[in-house]
């Protein structure tokens, strides 16, 4: 893997990748380090997140429970945690704090593509934002959501 350029931004950093070889590195980089939350803009660069401070990690917690029991008792579509990775359609890769989409939309992706960054853009996606988080970084995130089909946020 070719050196990285690293740029800090409170407790996200953004590694930039050179193209073309970009989706390539991401998917190896991803898949040799499971433990870290690495998401890939369009443009090719790498995102990592930080755990979640210990009050954000509670917040998240209490809703992704409270997501789950919503999901079972509806039925209509399937939940996804904070660490899950989908290619929306702009390429970028994205892992959402809590994401939901409708059963129908799952079940018509092939097997092989949800075992990997399924490329589905959730129908629902919830962006938790802790204290060290910039409120305009998170809007921009969930406008991208938003242009690529999710349809509430």
């Amino acid at each position: 893997m070719k050196q990285l350029t690293v740029l800090m931004d409170e407790n996200v950093m953004t590694v930039n990748v050179p193209p073309p070889s970009a989706k390539d590195q991401f998917h190896e980089y991803s898949r040799l380090n499971p433990e870290l939350c690495i998401e890939q803009t369009k443009e090719g660069n790498m995102v990592m997140m930080f755990p979640a401070y210990t009050e954000t990690g509670n917040k998240n917690f209490k809703l992704t429970g409270e997501f789950g029991l919503w999901t079972e008792q509806n039925g209509q579509g399937i939940g996804f945690a904070s660490m899950t990775g989908f290619t929306l359609p702009n390429g970028a890769i994205r892992s959402p704090d809590l994401s939901w989409i409708r059963r129908a939309r799952w079940e018509a992706l092939p097997k092989k593509a949800r075992q990997k960054f399924a490329h589905v853009c959730p129908d629902f996606v919830m962006e938790l934002r802790s204290r060290t988080d910039r409120l305009k970084t998170l809007q921009a995130k969930m406008e991208e959501y938003r242009e690529n089909g999710a349809e509430l946020g």
